[in-house]
């Protein structure tokens, strides 16, 4: 039997056009951004079910 390897939840994309903002993903997409997460919420395009993810800065690291 293969193993089955899903794809990431958040999309290259939110990394790559989005650095430093807030993003809501639905189905692995991007819906909406914003700079805050509260400007995010308030969008009309984002749903409660929406993940909201924010993107690192391109200076940013992971330890």
């Amino acid at each position: 039997m293969a193993a089955v390897i899903s794809p990431p939840p958040v999309p290259a994309e939110a990394f790559d056009r989005f650095p430093g903002r807030w993003v809501a993903i639905r189905n692995r997409e991007v819906v909406a951004d914003a700079d805050t997460i509260a400007e995010l919420e308030a969008d009309a395009r984002v749903d409660a079910t929406d993940m909201l993810f924010r993107a690192p800065a391109p200076n940013s690291t992971f330890l």
